[in-house]
């Protein structure tokens, strides 16, 4: 964790950006710790590529600032550690896969380029394609070729822009278990995506943007708010039960005989089922309650 005095992998402070009378990113505030998969979601519109452009150093920021790896961004020294994939990366149709990085990786000016790319294909299960025409590629082969261009510089940092988007379900288990192991080799995975069932399996943290705004931030569980949800059944309503309890838990709301609350922690629902029992109220089902990241999103972003 940020005990170890670990310098995060990246860091924004106050960013802020504004074109013309649109404001892009108003005060982002995050921090994304080392060897960590870090998720960036919102719909679209809502600031997602301004941030990614500008820890490129392709935007620059109207105000606050922004560090890799300790680097202030933008500058040569920060751009050196970062990898970038952008959603729809395109390669001439007639290039092999093994083609298309022996191209970039001469732009790149990557050294052994002669024993990493047989590596980094078999990283991204290409090895069996590589020889084939990039036109014959599904979009997830095209995605995998994609990753393995963006390892090429061996990048501690990877900026990746909608990675699963438009896959179907094979290619997207795939792109999701390299992330993984990408996380495993100590590199620092930093997504954005609007769909949320995409990243809740592999995000480590999830910030939520909103108009240009960080609205929540935090693990999957934070975001969640796991295990402090409950929906109950009563045998009748009750009036001064029903005060008593706004007292106990949080969040109360009611339909007819169905409550739902959430609580703290254990010992606020006993005193929760203590209160509802003490007026002589008898609970029919007692449920906890997730959120799907979905349904905090939907919540978070309907500024509901």
């Amino acid at each position: 964790g940020s005990d170890s005095g670990e310098v995060p992998a990246i860091v924004a402070r106050d960013l802020l950006f504004s074109y013309k009378r649109t404001v892009a990113l108003q005060y982002v505030n995050f921090a994304v710790a080392p060897r960590s998969i870090h998720g960036f979601v919102g719909p679209n519109g809502a600031g997602k590529t301004t941030l990614v452009k500008i820890l490129l150093g392709i935007c620059y920021k109207t105000g606050g600032h922004a560090k890799i790896l300790g680097q202030r961004v933008p500058s040569v020294a920060s751009r050196r550690r970062l990898g970038f994939l952008p959603e729809d990366l395109t390669f001439p149709g007639y290039m092999t896969g093994r083609g298309a990085m022996k191209a970039f990786g001469r732009i790149m000016r990557v050294k052994n380029l002669e024993t990493e790319i047989p590596r980094l294909l078999k990283i991204v299960g290409m090895a069996d394609s590589a020889h084939r025409k990039i036109k014959k590629y599904s979009k997830g082969m095209r995605r995998r070729i994609g990753l393995a261009i963006t390892l090429l510089n061996d990048p501690d940092v990877l900026l990746l822009d909608e990675p699963t988007e438009g896959l179907d379900p094979m290619g997207r288990r795939y792109i999701k278990d390299l992330l993984l192991y990408l996380k495993e080799q100590g590199k620092t995975v930093f997504l954005n995506s609007h769909v949320l069932s995409e990243i809740e399996t592999v995000c480590d943290r999830v910030a939520i943007l909103k108009d240009g705004e960080l609205v929540r931030e935090g693990t999957l569980d934070e975001i969640r708010g796991v295990g402090s949800h409950y929906r109950m059944v009563l045998s009748a309503q009750n009036e001064e039960m029903y005060r008593a309890l706004k007292y106990v838990v949080q969040d109360l709301s009611r339909e007819d005989h169905e409550i739902t609350f959430q609580v703290e922690g254990e010992a606020d629902l006993d005193k929760a089922v203590d209160t509802i029992r003490k007026h002589d109220v008898g609970i029919r089902e007692l449920v906890k309650m997730r959120d799907t990241l979905e349904e905090a999103f939907l919540k978070t972003v309907g500024g509901n």
